[in-house]
């Protein structure tokens, strides 16, 4: 025959065992947010004075691509330049424009991103942003 106190005792026990499993819940949830929340290293890349962020470059595509999708109802996405591209500073806002390239028998659309006066006056510089949709 049960007793008061352990009636007491057991309601205690699911109780800590409940909250137990929801801060277990909780935890994981927010190592879940973490890992899906990495930045890129494009988008960490903020470049300096003298040297254009990769994230800028990524953007320019990216507003070009939005701009696409949104009048033609498509579902094009960056794929981000090239890590290794190091291109100086930009002193007039980037443009963009779509161009088609084969190479090694493959199709696709890349964006070119283009700078036409670097900080130090140097030649202009362009820089593809490889695309593609989402299947």
């Amino acid at each position: 025959m049960k007793t008061k106190n352990d009636s007491s005792q057991l309601i205690k026990l699911v109780r800590n065992i409940f909250f137990s499993i929801v801060l277990l819940i909780f935890a994981i949830s927010l190592l879940c947010t973490a890992c899906n929340s990495k930045k890129t290293y494009v988008e960490k890349h903020q470049g300096d004075s003298e040297i254009e962020s990769l994230n800028t470059i990524n953007l320019a595509a990216v507003a070009l691509i939005d701009e696409y999708n949104k009048n033609h109802k498509t579902e094009w996405l960056s794929l981000e330049p090239n890590a290794k591209v190091l291109v100086e500073k930009c002193k007039v806002p980037l443009t963009t424009d779509w161009i088609y390239e084969i190479e090694s028998n493959k199709k696709y659309w890349s964006v070119i991103v283009k700078c036409s006066n670097a900080v130090n006056n140097t030649d202009d510089w362009s820089v593809k942003v490889p695309s593609s949709r989402v299947e």
